[in-house]
């Protein structure tokens, strides 16, 4: 069973083409100029449109596959690693923290998804916790009382 995720996506394929197009529109005019600080940002621009990345959450844990200039490396976090899944719904969408040490990741997910995700979670993990986040709460505001100066009681 996979769950796709919003996180990590790749570019859709017009922002790819125009990255690639205005990669080589800077080269170009780089070498053109002679300047050649053009040349490097063209050149970032021309790698950066062929990268992608997917993220998507399995029975074992969470997946993530990269995809650079033709080089695929893929990447498993077992659930076993997590000590604490934070839940906080955002509309149609919730975004779950994963607490890992002292690191933290972060996932997009659809909010029908979030039960299944649960269970995978405690089915590998026992000891993982479970917490809600709601960030709809009033923040209480913090008065500040002044003290009134010795100075003027003085006088």
């Amino acid at each position: 069973m996979e769950i796709h995720t919003y996180s990590g996506k790749s570019f859709s394929k017009t922002f790819r083409f125009v990255m690639l197009v205005v990669g080589v529109f800077l080269i170009y005019s780089a070498i053109i100029s002679r300047k050649y600080f053009g040349f490097i940002v063209g050149l970032a621009f021309i790698l950066s449109s062929f990268f992608s990345k997917e993220v998507t959450i399995t029975e074992e844990g969470i997946l993530y596959k990269r995809n650079n200039l033709g080089r695929q490396s893929t990447e498993l976090i077992p659930f076993t690693e997590f000590s604490t899944l934070g839940i906080e719904p955002k509309g149609s969408r919730t975004v779950l923290h994963l607490l890992k040490g002292q690191m933290v990741k972060v996932i997009i997910v659809d909010s029908k998804d979030v039960d299944d995700i649960m269970e995978l979670a405690k089915l590998k993990n026992k000891k993982i916790c479970f917490e809600k986040i709601d960030n709809n709460q009033k923040r209480q505001k913090i008065k500040f009382k002044r003290k009134k100066s010795d100075d003027k009681n003085n006088q």
